[in-house]
């Protein structure tokens, strides 16, 4: 019988332990500790079976004494991890588990250390069977290890009977039931190991049978009734099954194998195996979003072929533990209806803006014709009546083109054309403007209007001063518009924010009507009106206000505003401003006539030397345009390469530095300027001219070591005002032949400008702007001519980087932002500044690394661009289509031989005349073209090796 059980608790051994490790391997994989303390159980009871089943079939008695000990510890073993595995499952609380799991883990080490001693059992041999009996000097180990076998049994009853009241669920109560009876067994197997060698009879190895028994029971509870099996995976499934949306996976060969029902039932399609996306949807490159999906998740909206939806489609790849791609997952979502409303919300937005565009603009023109006839009406007529109809006419005329100028207004900040554009004013001067202008409106209507300045405040600042004057008007004409008796007043004042900006502060108060608190929140609103029966008779549209908060905005202002119904209103606008001169305002009455801007040149320099850096051929046209009247030495350097080596040649007096330019830009320049103390410009002031004017930008570029800043595109008469500041005092001569009137330039009336008339009539193009920019129409023609035949070669290039991106060529995006910032600045130069905002959107997603902002705008501002190129092309200097000039194969050849030559006598000024000139002109073809590029780059880069070898595959072409 004795044998027969110990051949029993072997095979029950394998048995055990092959369960417990096949359950830790299918459900190992989550967060419970459960299959954990279901593989150490298994493995004890293994153990227990194992130890005491070679016990019974050993002859060696020594050797049975010695497995005794590793039996000992898989008991102790299998009844701590019980405890573990009760108050686990039983989600007690923390504490009381862990001091039940700590009494367990104490008294079971105890029970170790006296129960395994090898005399706590003496073994004989009988027959083929071995088997022992109690020692009666190790009573003592014996009574302990009954204790801690009570204390066991009594913490598990105690944790499954808290257990089974806290669960609610059947197949969990079934899971405890089934635990207490696998329990019970093992209780109960253990019962003649225990007691038969305490009275005297020789005893069975039945425990180990009642260990196994109650892991095989734990296992069936855990696999079957406590559903363990309902992991990840399976949720997973169910949910790859039932999203309400598609899923498929493609092998590394980029074809189906799987696919879940909703991407089968809509593509009408039985199977979707083998597969390829590019069936599934209108893609024209599948390569590319397989390229990109190694990279990471990438994400696109495409057209269905099945249904001509639009769907949301999301690729990702699965990678092996070694991380090599084995799948992709594609993820597809509809969201036709999404895109359709973006659409049509785009279209009516589009639409709105070119309306208020449009019909801001003929409504102007007739409106001017009538004020200027009703003026005619009031100085010519004798009859009052008549005089004071047209007086009404007037005050409604103007009313009205004040309501048409905030709707041309919020056109162009709707379609980002509005720019702020800073220069210097005097802030007393606008004041006295405004408050002259209004007084005679709050005297209309029997108000009381002041203004309360602080004189201290420094009159000489640096800001938009038109748009600052519409702000004020704005908030004061509405204040009397809302007001019928009382007062108005106009408060300004002023804080230092540092030596160089101040926080200019208006306060517009009145004693009108006042707003309703809940109102507040929409005053900013366009198209507007709140309180209708209060306003029912003030005229307005309710654009006003809106208006005036996006110019705020712009300027990095804020406006508050506090009301009492009934009682009035004080709008408080803040607006940062740069000082100038910090000379106090003084007294508004000392401003009689607000004074002249000039751009009279008061000073030359024709011994000074100044060094400008840009890769911008434009910029540096400007440039050379703006300083020319000064008389002064200009040399000029398209790198900070470029820069590097002449400033070891000569002294200057001034260097004017551009930031972003390809290679090295004008910081590293710097760095290497300031560090290298061998050259002769080591105190030589350098100033940094730049796009990037946002705030905090001069603090930045200060702090990286320039001297000062300029932003571009830059104003004539803020860079002559630096020139004169950084110029040594002996190197500036009074310019004797000023005169006392306007400078020509001024004097010419804007629109007599043949250039202003050409440019005038095109959509998109302020020529304004265009003509700020340069110092005479000779310099802003050269600037457009190089525009627009520089386009090609420009979107060449920018497109190269693009497919760089695409492509993930290293340095791709921050060449292309390099490339579009460059653009950015050739559109402002030519007035196209709606066109120069997109370009700046391009390098602000450029610069934050936004692949897929740049693969969206890319397409549309390329053929933006050319077709801005082109108009411009066609308007100013009648010539139609962008390869207008076209350079014969023969010209070619002999400019070849010139730059041949020149490299050779390493003579620059020739190189760099001539290669400004061939970059006016197109080629014969478009691999000539290409390699004219790369040959400009070799000549930039001074690469003599690459220069011979392209100028001799260029011939190879003619």
């Amino acid at each position: 019988m004795g044998i027969i059980i110990n051949c029993i608790l072997l095979m029950l051994s394998a048995v055990v332990c092959v369960l417990g490790i096949s359950f830790f391997l299918n459900n190992g994989g989550t967060d419970d500790k459960t299959s954990y303390y279901i593989l150490f159980l298994s493995i004890f009871a293994a153990i227990w079976c194992a130890t005491y089943g070679s016990i019974g079939i050993t002859d060696d008695l020594e050797l049975a004494a010695g497995m005794r000990i590793p039996g000992v510890f898989a008991i102790n073993a299998f009844l701590v991890t019980e405890v573990f595995l009760f108050t686990g499952l039983s989600r007690m609380r923390i504490s009381i588990s862990h001091i039940l799991r700590t009494i367990v883990i104490v008294v079971a080490f105890a029970d170790f250390i006296m129960y395994s001693d090898e005399k706590a059992d003496l073994f004989i041999r009988i027959g083929n069977w071995t088997t022992w009996s109690q020692n009666p000097d190790m009573s003592v180990a014996r009574t302990f290890h009954l204790n801690f076998i009570l204390l066991y049994f009594l913490i598990l009853l105690g944790t499954g009977i808290t257990w089974a009241r806290k669960n609610k669920l059947p197949r969990q109560k079934r899971f405890i039931s089934l635990m207490f009876a696998s329990n019970f067994i093992m209780i109960f197997f253990t019962l003649p190991d225990t007691f038969m060698p305490m009275m005297g009879y020789y005893p069975v190895a039945t425990s180990g049978i009642g260990a196994a028994l109650c892991a095989i029971g734990t296992w069936v509870g855990a696999t079957r009734l406590n559903s363990f099996n309902i992991r990840m995976g399976t949720i997973s499934s169910l949910i790859y099954e039932n999203i309400n949306a598609g899923a498929v996976v493609f092998d590394t060969n980029q074809r189906i194998v799987m696919a879940n029902p909703y991407a089968i039932n809509s593509s009408g399609m039985k199977t979707l195996e083998g597969a390829h996306i590019g069936d599934l949807f209108q893609i024209g490159d599948e390569k590319e979003m397989f390229d990109q999906a190694l990279v990471d998740k990438y994400n696109i909206r495409l057209e269905a072929r099945w249904d001509d939806k639009v769907y949301a489609v999301s690729l990702s790849v699965a990678k092996d533990d070694y991380g090599d791609p084995y799948c992709f997952i594609c993820v597809f979502t509809d969201v036709t209806d999404e895109a359709e409303a973006i659409r049509e919300l785009e279209v009516a937005n589009n639409a709105k803006t070119e309306f208020l565009t449009s019909i801001s603009h003929e409504i102007r023109t007739p409106i001017n014709s009538i004020i200027g006839f009703n003026e005619m009406i009031i100085r010519d007529s004798q009859d009052e009546e008549i005089r004071g109809y047209a007086g009404n006419s007037d005050r409604a005329s103007r009313q009205l083109l004040s309501i048409v100028n905030d709707l041309l207004d919020m056109s162009q900040i709707t379609s980002g054309k509005l720019k702020i554009q800073p220069e210097e004013y005097e802030l007393g001067a606008l004041l006295r403007d405004v408050r002259d202008m209004q007084s005679l409106r709050a005297e209309e209507k029997g108000l009381t209007f002041s203004v309360d300045l602080d004189e201290s405040i420094p009159g000489h600042l640096m800001g938009d001063e038109v748009r600052l004057q519409q702000i004020i008007t704005n908030f004061v004409t509405n204040a009397i518009k809302y007001t019928n008796e009382g007062s108005v007043r106009l408060g300004v004042s002023f804080r230092w924010v540092d030596r160089e900006t101040i926080i200019l502060i208006i306060r517009v108060s009145d004693t009108g009507i006042g707003i309703r608190e809940e109102n507040i929140p929409h005053l900013y609103d366009t198209f507007s009106r709140f309180d209708k029966e209060a306003h029912k008779y003030i005229e307005g549209t309710g654009v006003g206000l809106s208006v005036t908060k996006s110019i705020v905005d712009m300027m990095e202002g804020t406006i508050g505003v506090d009301s009492t119904y009934g009682k009035g209103t004080t709008f408080t606008v803040n607006i940062p401003q740069s000082v100038v001169e910090n000379v106090p305002v003084g007294n508004l009455d000392d401003y009689t006539v607000k004074k002249v801007k000039s751009a009279k040149i008061t000073y030359r320099a024709p011994r000074a030397s100044i060094l400008t850096v840009d890769d911008n051929e434009m910029n540096r046209m400007v440039f050379r345009g703006m300083v020319r009247p000064l008389g002064l030495t200009l040399d000029e350097a398209d790198s900070g390469r470029g820069m590097l080596d002449l400033i070891k040649e000569k002294k200057y007096d001034i260097i004017f530095l551009d930031h972003m330019m390809p290679q090295m830009d004008g910081v590293e320049a710097l760095k290497r300027m300031r560090s290298d103390g061998t050259h002769l410009n080591t105190e030589t002031p350098v100033i940094v001219m730049t796009a990037n004017a946002g705030r905090g930008a001069r603090e930045k570029y200060m702090e990286i070591g320039f001297d000062d800043y300029v932003s571009k595109p830059t104003n004539a008469k803020e860079l002559l005002s630096v020139i004169k500041k950084y110029l040594p005092e002996d190197l500036v001569e009074k310019n004797d032949d000023v005169s006392d009137g306007p400078h020509e330039n001024e004097a010419r009336e804007e629109s007599k400008s043949v250039i202003g008339q050409k440019l005038a009539g095109l959509d998109g193009v302020d020529w304004k702007a265009a003509r700020s920019t340069s110092s005479d129409d000779d310099v802003l023609h050269t600037l457009i001519e190089k525009f627009c035949f520089m386009a090609p070669r420009e979107l060449a290039e920018l497109d190269s980087y693009y497919a760089g991106i695409n492509e993930g060529t290293k340095d791709s995006v921050a060449s292309y932002r390099i490339k579009v910032h460059s653009m950015k600045n050739s559109a402002a130069l030519v007035g196209a500044l709606g066109l120069s905002a997109k370009a700046l959107e391009l390098e602000q997603a450029a610069d934050r690394e936004d692949t897929e902002a740049i693969k969206i705008g890319h397409d549309a501002f390329c053929r933006e661009y050319k077709d801005m190129a082109d108009r411009i092309r066609e308007a100013v200097l009648g010539e139609v289509g962008s390869d207008a000039r076209t350079m014969d194969d023969g010209t070619l050849s002999d400019n070849l031989d010139v730059l041949e030559k020149a490299m050779s006598d390493l003579d620059m000024t020739t190189i760099n005349e001539k290669v400004f000139e061939m970059s006016d002109f197109g080629y014969s073809s478009p691999d000539i073209e290409k390699l004219m590029e790369e040959l400009f780059t070799a000549i930039r880069d001074y690469d003599t090796d690459r220069f011979d070898s392209l100028i001799q595959e260029i011939r190879t072409h003619l």
